[in-house]
C-alpha cells in the first residue's frame, strides 16, 4: 500500500491554514526551509526549541511571573546561547531559514523573533508576533 508523500508546499498550506491558535509557527518556518533543504528533519529541530525551552524552565526554580520567565528566556537565548543578529551579512539567505538560524545563531529579526516566540510559548508566555 503506497501513501502518498506530501511535499513540503503542501504540508506548509495545510499548516498555515489552520486557525491562528492552532498554527505551529516553527514547523511552518522549517517546511519552508525544506524547499531549499529537501532533507530537513523538521522534527529533530523542533526538538531543539524544545529543549531551548527546557534549559530556560530549568533555570527558573518554579518561577512563573510571566516578566521573570521573559528575562531569563532572553538571558539563555541571547547571552548563553548566543544567538544574535547578522550584522555582518544581513541579506545571506540562511537568516531566513529556521534551521539554519538555530544552527548558526545567528539570523534576522523576523527569524531571531520566530525563536523567542516558540521557545516563549513553550514556556507559557502570552507573546504576540507584530
Amino acid at each position: 500500500m503506497n501513501v502518498p508523500v506530501r511535499s513540503s508546499k503542501q504540508l506548509f498550506a495545510e499548516e498555515i491554514r489552520r486557525p491562528e491558535a492552532d498554527l505551529d509557527l516553527a514547523r511552518a518556518a522549517l517546511l519552508v526551509a525544506r524547499e531549499q533543504y529537501p532533507q530537513l528533519p523538521v522534527e529533530r529541530y523542533l526538538g531543539r526549541l524544545d529543549r531551548l525551552a527546557e534549559d530556560v524552565r530549568d533555570r527558573l526554580d518554579d518561577e512563573t511571573a510571566p516578566l521573570l520567565v521573559l528575562q531569563e528566556l532572553t538571558r539563555t537565548l541571547y547571552e548563553r546561547e548566543g544567538f544574535q543578529g547578522n550584522k555582518e551579512a544581513y541579506y545571506d539567505p540562511r537568516n531566513s531559514f529556521l534551521n539554519d538560524v538555530l544552527d548558526r545563531r545567528l539570523g534576522i529579526p523576523l527569524t531571531l523573533g520566530i525563536v523567542v516566540l516558540e521557545v516563549g510559548w513553550r514556556l507559557d508566555l502570552p507573546l504576540e508576533g507584530v
